[in-house]
């Protein structure tokens, strides 16, 4: 409902007319706009997480579960070398090798990955991926083992990680890893 009218007032000898618009009942449009963004932003998140869901991907058919092959007749050192060219070729930086396991980080590219995954102390997580490796002397093989993770927070005390191993991403690793595998053999 609204109240219409004039509204006369006097300063000195001017006399000024004002119309006036005053609504009674204004909380009512407020609130229907209020509850259809509300609807959008859970219709947004909703198809978000949907798109986030891993159950249609099957698990790796290995002995960890994870991404993994077997190199024959190969030196360790040359598998090594081979991923770390490989690595540092898709941008990756080399965070620790030891005997057993290679690691390897970026910063994440994805939008969507940096909302989720961000922090107020740092907003770009690191996409860290991490090789273990098994070497069976007798038999002259090599088992390498990969595991993907999405690392808020990295490098400091309040890291937090997510393994990512079986989304999207880790199959496209998996295939890196035979790729490499064919190369060397």
């Amino acid at each position: 409902m609204k109240k219409e009218g004039l509204k006369f007032f006097k300063k000195g000898e001017n006399i000024f007319i004002l119309k006036y618009n005053q609504k009674l009942n204004n909380n009512k449009g407020g609130i229907i706009i209020k509850r259809v963004i509300l609807l959008i932003l859970i219709g947004v998140l909703i198809l978000t997480f949907a798109g986030c869901d891993n159950t249609s991907i099957e698990e790796y058919n290995t002995l960890s579960g994870k991404p993994e092959v077997i190199i024959e007749g190969v030196d360790k050192r040359t598998v090594v070398n081979k991923l770390n060219d490989e690595m540092i070729n898709r941008g990756y930086n080399i965070n620790e090798t030891s005997e057993y396991k290679l690691v390897y980080g970026k910063d994440t590219e994805s939008i969507l990955t940096s909302m989720f995954f961000g922090s107020e102390y740092d907003a770009i997580p690191e996409t860290r991926i991490t090789i273990n490796i098994v070497e069976y002397e007798d038999i002259k093989q090599l088992r390498l083992i990969a595991t993907l993770e999405v690392v808020t927070n990295p490098g400091s005390a309040f890291e937090r990680t997510t393994d990512f191993t079986n989304s999207e991403e880790g199959r496209k690793y998996f295939k890196t890893l035979r790729e490499i595998k064919e190369e060397i053999e």
